[in-house]
């Protein structure tokens, strides 16, 4: 599992996308994924192994983490992963 975020660097102006993306040998990925940020619970499906969310923006600059799970599938077993992403005053 990758989580990834966009743009970079991120700003107090910026609408932030996070990617979670889960690979297997030679197929692609399907299922679930929840994310938890700044008090939010967001759900999504992959599609060709990504799902993209919509975090917004985030007025105050700081560092904020991220809870990813994935609840497994027949190709890929359940993964959890968190990570940070700063946000700067602009």
């Amino acid at each position: 599992m990758t989580v990834t975020t966009s743009p970079n660097p991120i700003t107090t102006k910026d609408a932030v996308a996070l990617t979670v993306a889960m690979a297997a040998p030679g197929a692609a990925v399907t299922g679930n994924v929840a994310i938890s940020v700044n008090g939010r619970i967001l759900f999504g499906s992959l599609v060709n192994g990504f799902v993209t969310f919509s975090l917004g923006k985030f007025p105050q600059a700081g560092t904020y983490q991220v809870t990813a799970i994935y609840g497994g599938s027949a190709l890929a077993n359940s993964v959890t992963r968190t990570v940070s992403f700063t946000v700067v005053k602009k």
